[in-house]
């Protein structure tokens, strides 16, 4: 008999291994939610992945979606996650990929899912046990809660790479000014973006937006990114240095402060 989540829990760490950090992935905005909605489920002393039973009002709060939409949206939530391919590559940062050199190797995010007696069922998938269960090192965790008012998957995955960044096993204060590097080619990657945006573009629609909601909706503060913060190799642009501290701190305090107040005089 499959076992069944016994509490769904609604404010616990999403934990993955850095991997799935750096994996290609290819989802909605509901269904990216939904994916890290289920991974939070997983305990440290889990060994299987047990069965999610979630009622209308929690399908639709893991999702970011009206409740009134639920049974209309569900089905496509669900079978995205069920036909959605999951791609984990070995090269990272500068590293070019589809070559002859690169390994990969591609996944599905669910194993099942139904809707029966007023409850969506979902399970993840066996193959990503190596992924989401028993993990000691190597992994990324952040609060649901983070993400769970964002309104783009761009955001997301960006934060999930400062994030990831971050937890470099140092100790750390409020005052801790937290500098990450991320490539343009992981962001593209990840986002599953193609080449449909150059460097310029990649920046001011992607990752300057991914700035605004993480400094919006999470405990952290990224802080403009200057001349020195870019990264370059032949002088061209292939990344940017981002400086993260605590939205708590005081140098957090005092730019979130400036952002406030330039937004109140745009609207007067």
């Amino acid at each position: 008999m499959e076992k069944a989540i016994d509490k769904i829990r609604t404010d616990y760490p999403v934990v993955m291994h850095n991997n799935l950090i750096w994996a290609q992935e290819k989802l909605t905005l509901a269904a990216t939610k939904l994916l890290r909605f289920l991974i939070m489920q997983v305990l440290y002393e889990d060994t299987e992945f047990s069965v999610c039973h979630l009622s209308a009002a929690q399908f639709s709060e893991a999702c970011g979606i009206s409740r009134s939409n639920v049974y209309r949206d569900a089905e496509k939530i669900c079978e995205e996650l069920m036909k959605g391919v999951l791609t984990i590559r070995d090269s990272k940062g500068t590293a070019s990929w589809h070559c002859k050199e690169e390994t990969w190797k591609k996944f599905q995010y669910v194993s099942k899912a139904s809707y029966s007696s007023g409850k969506f069922c979902l399970q993840l998938h066996d193959d990503l046990r190596p992924y989401l269960l028993q993990l000691k090192n190597l992994y990324t965790t952040y609060y649901y809660s983070d993400i769970m008012c964002m309104k783009s998957t761009f955001s997301i995955r960006i934060y999930e790479m400062l994030r990831c960044g971050m937890m470099d096993g140092s100790r750390s204060s409020i005052d801790t000014i937290h500098e990450v590097d991320i490539y343009c080619n992981d962001v593209i990657r990840a986002c599953s973006i193609g080449e449909k945006y150059n460097t310029s573009m990649l920046r001011s629609r992607v990752i300057e937006r991914a700035i605004e909601e993480i400094n919006s909706n999470t405990g952290y503060c990224i802080l403009p990114i200057r001349k020195e913060d870019y990264i370059k190799k032949a002088n061209r642009i292939i990344g940017y240095r981002l400086r993260i501290v605590s939205a708590y701190s005081p140098e957090g305090r005092k730019y979130l402060g400036q952002i406030t107040s330039a937004n109140k005089k745009r609207r007067v």
